[in-house]
């Protein structure tokens, strides 16, 4: 949904998955490995952390808290033996699109942002084909970082979400990371300067 007019009561529930589910995982596990003096912790994150696709916002904002609770937690307990990694996929071929549903004027059927998530569907089908990314591809580095306490903070996952990490860390205007990433996704989505002021 636009973040004009996304469903807040559908955005504060992906948030409770996707960022108080793992918080209060850890506030469960975390006590025991401190007086263990060892452990591991592992978030399932997405390349999504780093960056915010369209239509996207809500979902990303939802990624991007839970690196930066992971972050903190990675400081707070490098003392205590423990590790904190986020791993970090691109597009995997799950059956995640059946699970998202439109919310607002999209929902509706309506809105001035219909042609952007018409686009938006055909973009992240041929993502999905240029980069079919298995479930199991992703499982491997969390039981990786599980096992290994030198592993990396952060792991992508998958040639895209090298290829995105990369190019968001690299491409420092912002204006020019929006037109790379229009281009990733094959959206045309012109910029229209501003009225100047009456």
């Amino acid at each position: 949904g636009a973040v004009e007019d996304a469903d807040m009561a559908e955005v504060r529930a992906m948030f409770d998955t996707n960022f108080f589910g793992a918080a209060a995982v850890v506030q469960a596990a975390v006590p025991a490995m401190r007086e263990a003096g060892r452990g591991s912790v592992v978030f399932v994150s997405s390349i999504g952390a780093r960056l915010s696709n369209p239509l996207l916002g809500m979902y990303h904002a939802s990624k991007y808290a839970l690196s930066a609770m992971a972050e903190a937690l990675a400081v707070e307990l490098r003392a205590f033996g423990i590790h904190v990694a986020t791993i970090e996929p691109g597009m995997v071929a799950t059956d995640f699109p059946k699970a998202t549903r439109a919310t607002g004027a999209l929902a509706r059927g309506e809105g001035p942002y219909l042609p952007l998530l018409a686009e938006l569907r055909t973009g992240f089908g041929e993502w999905r084909e240029r980069n079919p990314t298995s479930p199991d591809a992703v499982a491997m580095p969390v039981l990786g970082a599980a096992e290994n306490p030198e592993s990396p903070f952060r792991i992508p996952v998958g040639e895209d979400a090298m290829l995105l990490g990369r190019a968001r860390e690299t491409t420092t205007d912002d204006l020019a990371w929006q037109e790379e990433l229009l281009s990733f996704l094959s959206i045309d989505w012109p910029r229209r300067a501003a009225a100047p002021p009456p």
